[in-house]
């Protein structure tokens, strides 16, 4: 007995036993684990929402702390204002000093006390200082001859000169009272001034911090965010860590990465320091550990995790036994049938004694095996012949699939050969014409080039019908499922026509009423079927007008139904010709190809195309009149949304705007162009050196990979067909190098079936571009790609597919 088939009947798959343990055990530990991980959170969360709440009250208790202060310091100058002596202006100056003296004496924190008469000029002040000097245009002067006034923390101003430096090194910041006096006859004849040192609040702070060891990295912050109150450090720096303006806006705890004690469980509540309407209060900042905050939630979690696991190991161990009991009887009946299927003599208990669903089963099984019995042995005279019937038959079929294969397989092979082949001259005719187009020429020179692009672009297309028709005609043509846009589809679907349209002076005319916006399925080959539909149109159209008509019809609740109609106002055709229109190389009569041209493919293809998509297609005509073309197509209901104006891309560069940018911002950028063809690789070079890029070649897969390991590349163009090592066995190759697993490789290549491209990515490669090269897709994808590469940013293998006119 081997390995695997001890391990048997404890694997899901081949026990139904081992499958209802497994299903328990796995759901107990799901449940353990979402379980203590909600509490967890739950604990977090209630952990935060404490945090805040302290924040709250500390902020509270300081602001109480520091307003009843405040109203005390107050209180002490408005009761030396309204002293008769006082009051009546009859004190000289020099008692008037020692009265404020002695204030000064019972609350150290004044810095300054003074007397100032009706027009703000010190009358006399503490230790003389700045007597005779006008105050009148100060705040704390004009505020404090109507009313009481307390101002906010700022510098020491005249008095800084007075004062020692704070203990950050600043000048002292003081906050300025004042109150009116007023005589008998109640006019005010002057403001008796206090300016407190704020190091007063920064001392009560202190005394916080001595009753409380978790307030040590607590941080008073004033309304524009500088420190007055913390670590000496960071006194009178201005501190705005990322999150912090969260945690305001939010009231709710999180943790904060500050600058100089790192990550911490970081809470902020405002100090109401003064009942001033419209003062800005103060902020407090509540910073702790957050070990020490979430490690008690942190253990409570690991604890119920380690106990839900041990607890569903168990519940997995009784459900093992439970299990057991049920399916022993099963279990013997699967080893009954096992032997009746090797032909091995069965036996079926029948005495259960209990007539349930097993009892019922086991009879069943015994009564046909007795049948099977017989039935084998009316057989036994026939089974001679009948193989030797059967093994000639094999023979011959297996004879006939090899054939139908090694065609199948020719047929693909010529398919691709004779592709790569045609695109590979067809790139260097297309790519040279480009170039010449981009220079100076003759008179005359602009036609006779247009002429030729055109004629090679309409070969390139007939190559392309030629392909399509193959895979379609081969079993190789495979439609994609995607949402797209049908009413956007539609409108460029026009576009594609228009100008031809305008040449004839025709009118287009489009019509969707009721259609979906958004839909499923292959957008690329519904677009194909229109432009092949509306093209036929223009080209039977001499007069008149061309109308797309797209209306639902009943459909399902995941599909959407869609009936098209072209109709035009050309020549028409005979029902005779009608029949023969939608077959390969066929077209009305001979007359049709000498006047209009074409190749009688496209009708052919989008015949094949519509019944890829459950559809039928058809044509209602009178000669003179005009044709209708229609198609049925079943399409799906859209999986995705629709998309904003925000989210949609952009609209694709042209090449002259694309070699702006690559001039602009990646000039200099270095690719590697691995590339056989002379022509084609000189081709290459040169429209890469007019967007600025630097190019360096390499003749086959090996002179690639040498010079990968000796310079660096931004980016490697590689084709697939190469003497020595192709582009294929040269990417993987590139892979396995250091520092090369990211580096984009885009396929330049005419090998374009969708197996030869799946093959690109499966071997390492990030795009694919087909030959004949369309500038703008070469001039887009250096763009999206030199991007990436310089935001660092690490690229999966997909395809960056920019699509060209007529392309497979």
């Amino acid at each position: 007995m081997t390995t695997l088939d001890r391990l048997h009947p404890y694997l899901p798959h081949r026990s139904v036993r081992a499958r209802f343990a497994w299903v328990t055990g796995l759901s107990g530990v799901f449940f353990a684990v979402l379980l203590s991980f909600w509490l967890a959170q739950d604990q977090r969360q209630q952990l935060q929402q404490a945090v805040s709440e302290a924040a709250r009250r500390e902020a509270s208790v300081l602001g109480q702390m520091v307003s009843w202060a405040l109203a005390e310091r107050q209180r002490d100058i408005t009761q030396l204002a309204q002293r008769p002596e006082v009051a009546s202006g009859l004190l000289d100056a020099g008692d008037m000093r020692l009265a404020l003296e002695r204030v000064k004496a019972s609350r150290p924190e004044f810095e300054w006390l003074a007397l100032t008469d009706a027009k703000g000029v010190v009358v006399t002040a503490t230790g003389a200082r700045l007597e005779g000097q006008d105050f009148s245009g100060q705040a704390w002067f004009v505020s404090g001859m109507l009313a009481p006034w307390l101002g906010k923390p700022q510098t020491a101003g005249p008095l800084a000169a007075y004062l020692p430096l704070d203990v950050d090194g600043r000048p002292a910041q003081l906050i300025d009272m004042a109150v009116p006096v007023l005589d008998y006859e109640g006019r005010k004849i002057g403001v008796i001034v206090g300016m407190l040192n704020w190091r007063w609040v920064r001392d009560m702070h202190s005394a916080m911090v001595e009753q409380d060891d978790s307030l040590a990295h607590t941080l008073l912050l004033t309304p524009e965010g500088d420190v007055t109150v913390g670590p000496l450090p960071l006194l009178g720096k201005k501190l705005n860590p990322t999150g912090l303006d969260e945690v305001k806006r939010h009231a709710v705890a999180r943790v904060i990465n500050w600058p100089d004690i790192g990550e911490q469980l970081t809470a902020v509540a405002p100090v109401r320091w003064t009942a001033r309407e419209g003062k800005p209060p103060l902020m407090m900042v509540l910073r702790q550990n957050p070990d020490l905050v979430y490690g008690p939630a942190t253990k409570l979690w690991q604890r119920m995790l380690v106990l839900g696991l041990l607890g569903s190991g168990l519940f997995m161990l009784i459900s093992w036994w439970l299990a057991g009991r049920i399916t022993r009887p099963l279990d013997a009946l699967a080893k009954a049938a096992t032997n009746l299927r090797e032909g091995e003599p069965a036996q079926f208990d029948l005495g259960t004694g209990q007539s349930d669903e097993i009892e019922a089963l086991s009879k069943a099984l015994h009564d046909m095996h007795a049948r099977l019995e017989a039935r084998m042995s009316e057989l036994s005279t026939y089974r001679d012949h009948l193989e030797e019937t059967v093994a000639q038959r094999t023979e011959q079929l297996q004879s006939a699939r090899d054939k139908a294969e090694a065609a199948t397989r020719a047929k693909s092979a010529f398919i691709a050969n004779m592709s790569h082949e045609i695109r590979t001259p067809m790139n260097a005719i297309m790519g040279v014409t480009y170039l010449m187009q981009q220079g100076p020429m003759l008179q005359g020179q602009a036609e006779r080039l247009q002429t030729v692009h055109e004629a090679a672009e309409h070969l390139l297309d007939i190559i392309n019908n030629i392909l399509d028709l193959s895979k379609i005609e081969a079993g190789m043509f495979n439609l994609t499922q995607e949402d797209f846009d049908l009413i956007e589809l539609m409108d460029k679907a026009v576009a594609m026509v228009s100008d031809k349209a305008r040449e004839k002076k025709l009118s287009l005319l489009v019509s969707s009423d009721g259609c979906p916006q958004r839909v499923r399925g292959d957008a690329v080959r519904l677009s194909q079927v229109l432009i092949n539909l509306l093209s036929n149109a223009v080209k039977f159209t001499e007069r008149g007008q061309v109308t797309l008509l797209v209306k639902p019809e009943p459909s399902t609740d995941d599909e959407v139904n869609l009936l098209i109609e072209v109709q035009d106002t050309g020549v028409g055709i005979s029902a005779e010709h009608a029949s023969k229109l939608f077959n390969a190389f066929v077209q009305a009569d001979e007359s049709t190809t000498r006047r209009f041209g074409g190749t009688g493919l496209g009708l052919a293809i989008t015949r094949s195309l519509v019944e890829l998509m459950d559809g039928r297609i058809g044509v209602r005509s009178q000669v003179g009149q005009g044709s209708v073309f229609w198609c049925r197509v079943r399409l799906h209901v859209a999986h995705a949304p629709s998309v904003t104006d925000a989210d949609e891309a952009c609209a694709p560069l042209s090449a002259d705007e694309s070699i702006s940018l690559l001039k602009q911002n990646h000039a200099g950028a270095r690719v590697l162009l691995a590339e056989d063809n002379p022509i084609n690789s000189a081709l290459a070079m040169e429209l890469l050196a007019m967007a600025g890029v630097d190019v360096t070649p390499a003749r086959n897969g090996v002179e690639a990979l040498s010079l990968l390991q000796q310079q660096a590349f931004d980016l490697v163009l590689m084709d697939m067909h190469m003497p020595e090592m192709d582009g294929l066995q040269a990417t993987r190759a590139i892979r396995l190098l250091p520092d090369h697993r990211t580096l984009p490789i885009v396929a330049m290549t005419a090998s374009v079936l969708q197996e030869e491209k799946d093959a690109c990515m499966a071997a390492g490669m990030n795009g694919h571009l087909s030959k004949p090269i369309d500038t703008q897709a070469l001039y887009q994808t250096l763009l999206h790609w030199f991007a990436l590469r310089g935001a660092g940013q690490r690229h999966s293998a997909e395809v960056i597919r920019l699509p060209r006119s007529g392309e497979a």
